[in-house]
């Protein structure tokens, strides 16, 4: 990514499981070179990444409260910085001081996978009934963006806090679902999901196909506009790139049969 001055990159850490000692050694070096790192005293895992994020809302509302806007991106994708800045210039005008949650596409009438497969990526995001006992999920933004003002994400972090705080075990929703769904619509006032392009191309999703989940899910896939490539960091699986892309297509013919088997409640 060029520099850009009107951006500032930080990754979010969890505390290491192993190799503790050398881990942060490596991380103070990191630091003291790039200034780029928040790390918490969390232990990590892949169902507690929204508790990171929380945590990062944390820090965001405490020490860049004057920041237009706070995004949460992943590690695992190609991620066209400069178009998601250029659309959030295009609109930052009218959000000034509005409390709103925005997506790359938020994901509407999503319904929670109940069968575990194992060793599938969909596996991974499944949900026992003990876990998420609703027939479907509030709306919320898919994982690979979603963009809150520094004053949203600390109202999410304190609505984690009152939900949970006192729950006995970890919290496993998905960090999407979670943040940008569960949370926000826990809030007194909850904040609007809003696409973020609001191009004509925009307010075609924004209108007429995103409540269609498999319509989202295609939109997601192969015409991304701000994801150029997304793997899996397990099994390196891309599972976002060009309609052209033969594995990609094997993913989501993966998809499609596991779809088939799984139970939907």
């Amino acid at each position: 990514m060029k520099e850009m001055k009107s951006v500032k990159l930080v990754f979010l850490i969890s505390f290491p499981l192993a190799d503790e000692e050398e881990v942060m050694v490596a991380l103070r070096e990191e630091q003291e070179e790039q200034d780029d790192l928040v790390v918490t005293s969390l232990r990590d895992g892949h169902r507690r990444l929204g508790y990171k994020i929380l945590t990062s809302y944390v820090w965001a509302h405490l020490y860049c409260p004057a920041a237009g806007y706070v995004a949460k991106t992943d590690d695992n994708l190609e991620l066209r910085v400069e178009r998601v800045v250029e659309l959030l210039e295009e609109r930052a005008e009218d959000d000034k001081g509005k409390d709103r949650v925005i997506c790359g596409l938020p994901r509407l009438n999503h319904y929670p996978i109940r069968q575990h497969v194992t060793g599938s990526m969909m596996g991974n995001w499944s949900l026992t009934m003990e876990e998420w006992r609703h027939p479907s999920f509030p709306d919320y933004c898919v994982g690979y963006l979603y963009v809150v003002p520094p004053r949203v994400g600390a109202q999410l972090a304190q609505a984690g806090l009152a939900l949970y705080g006192s729950y006995d075990g970890d919290v496993s929703i998905i960090e999407d679902t979670l943040v940008t769904g569960v949370l926000r619509e826990a809030l007194p006032s909850p904040p609007p999901l809003e696409i973020l392009d609001r191009s004509w191309v925009g307010w075609i999703w924004r209108h007429l196909f995103h409540h269609c989940t498999w319509l989202s899910l295609t939109a997601e896939i192969f015409a991304n506009d701000i994801v150029v490539s997304k793997r899996s960091s397990r099994s390196g699986i891309r599972y976002v790139g060009p309609v052209t892309d033969l594995e990609v297509w094997r993913w989501v013919r993966r998809m499609d049969m596991v779809a088939s088997s799984t139970v939907y409640i």
